[in-house]
């Protein structure tokens, strides 16, 4: 699910936000406000967003760490990094690819580009009295007992999930993606020094 990508990408994302060195939000743009307002949340207009940090918008300490190292990979090692996640609505499953472009001065891109989306079926099971109201952020599959489902329904209001975290399927896309970032930094360096760009220290 997860790949490293060069600085580059191609075609325009649904919606991005630039972050400062501190994670501060210091610009947004595409269909932001448009999205915002879409899905009932005027709180996340560029204007209450603008000059707030990052991290007390994110909900769940598994994202918040997820995000972190990503972060702070791409601003370390400057690169960029891919991954696709699921941003459902009650009736509608869609599939967005994240992308993070490091920029200078320790600013981050991150934009949303939108992949696809589809009606969610009629429901197919009652699964409301054995939710325990985690949802995986990534893939937006529900924790039901010690199982990870998509249970594809339209919950009712007091379904949705009180707290984000991420699955252990997704848990592991992550990690393999930043170990490929890992390798992929090594067979560049291995590469300059060949080239004679980079000398070991003594």
């Amino acid at each position: 699910m997860t790949s490293p990508i060069r600085p580059v990408h191609d075609g325009p994302c649904s919606t991005f936000y630039i972050l400062d060195r501190h994670d501060h939000v210091v610009e947004t743009g595409g269909q932001w406000d448009d999205f915002a307002r879409m899905n009932d949340a005027p709180g996340a207009v560029r204007a209450s967003v603008y000059g707030r940090n990052l991290w007390d918008m994110i909900d769940g300490r598994e994202m918040r760490s997820f995000l972190n190292a990503i972060f702070f990979w791409c601003r370390r090692e400057a690169v960029g990094f891919e991954s696709l996640y699921r941003c459902d609505s009650p009736d509608v499953s869609r599939l967005y690819r994240m992308i993070v472009q490091p920029r200078e001065d320790g600013h981050l891109w991150v934009g949303h580009r939108f992949v696809s989306s589809s009606l969610k079926p009629s429901p197919v099971a009652d699964l409301t009295e054995r939710l325990s109201g985690a949802r995986c952020s990534m893939c937006c599959h529900y924790k039901v007992g010690e199982d990870w489902i998509d249970p594809f329904v339209s919950p009712a209001p007091h379904d949705f999930p009180s707290t984000h975290v991420l699955c252990p399927v997704c848990k592991a896309n992550a990690r393999d993606g930043l170990f490929e970032l890992d390798d992929l930094n090594v067979h560049q360096i291995a590469a300059r020094r060949s080239a004679g760009r980079i000398t070991s220290s003594p």
